[in-house]
C-alpha cells in the first residue's frame, strides 16, 4: 500500500446547535477565510446536536510550541466569539493519506 505523510495542520471545532445557530457558523467560516494560513474551511454535522467546523492550514506545527500556539489561537478566537457554544475541538499536525 502506498501513503503518504502530510504535514499540513487540520481539525475541526465542534458547536452546539442549541447555542450556535448554522448561520452563525457559516459567517465565522467565512470570516477565517480571510486568514491566508486556512486552505480548506468547511461544516458537517458531527452529532444530532452539533455541527463542526472543519478544517486544513498551511500553518508549520512541526514542534509543540508551534502546535500548541496555532491551536490555542484557533480555540480562543471561537470562545470569545460563542463561548459556551463551543463544544470541543480536535486538531492534528499531520496525517496519513491512503487514498
Amino acid at each position: 500500500m502506498q501513503t503518504q505523510e502530510i504535514q499540513n495542520t487540520r481539525g475541526y471545532l465542534k458547536f452546539s446547535d442549541k447555542r450556535v445557530s448554522l448561520e452563525e457558523l457559516q459567517e465565522f467560516a467565512q470570516e477565517l477565510t480571510n486568514d491566508p494560513r486556512f486552505i480548506s474551511i468547511y461544516i458537517r454535522k458531527v452529532s444530532n446536536d452539533q455541527h463542526g467546523l472543519g478544517f486544513i492550514t498551511n500553518v508549520d506545527t512541526s514542534t509543540k510550541e508551534l502546535s500548541d500556539s496555532f491551536f490555542d489561537e484557533i480555540k480562543d478566537i471561537a470562545y470569545r466569539k460563542f463561548g459556551t457554544g463551543v463544544a470541543g475541538w480536535d486538531m492534528a499536525s499531520s496525517y496519513i493519506l491512503i487514498k
